[in-house]
């Protein structure tokens, strides 16, 4: 997590590095992968995603005070509801099929915030 800070494109940069940026490569690269089969996109989100909730009305905290760990929590939900997203309109699709998973791990056994 870090300080406010905001991408060259002047976006909230925890929004931006964990998914505006994933987001605009997996659609310049979609056509490209249905194209050499098999294919699939890899998201990573976080258990944080689970306290977190997308700000539509002022998703790069513009007008509200800035929480780290809200933009953050933020940032992994909208990589879940994209991946999501993603699966759902992959539907049918017989070369790049989604392939949703979930691993328990050790990562957010030293979390801070679990601390």
């Amino acid at each position: 997590m870090c300080p406010k800070w905001l991408t060259e494109d002047g976006f909230e940069m925890q929004l931006g590095v964990n998914h505006l940026g994933h987001f605009l490569l997996t659609n310049l690269l979609l056509d490209k992968l249905k194209s050499s089969a098999p294919s699939r996109v890899v998201n990573v989100s976080s258990i944080a995603h689970k306290g977190g909730r997308v700000h539509f009305d002022d998703i790069f905290f513009e007008h509200s005070e800035y929480s780290p760990l809200e933009s953050y929590r933020q940032s992994k939900l909208a990589v879940l509801l994209f991946s999501r997203e993603l699966a759902h309109r992959l539907q049918g699709e017989k070369r790049l099929q989604p392939a949703p998973a979930l691993s328990k791990g050790g990562v957010t056994s030293s979390a801070c915030w679990l601390e």
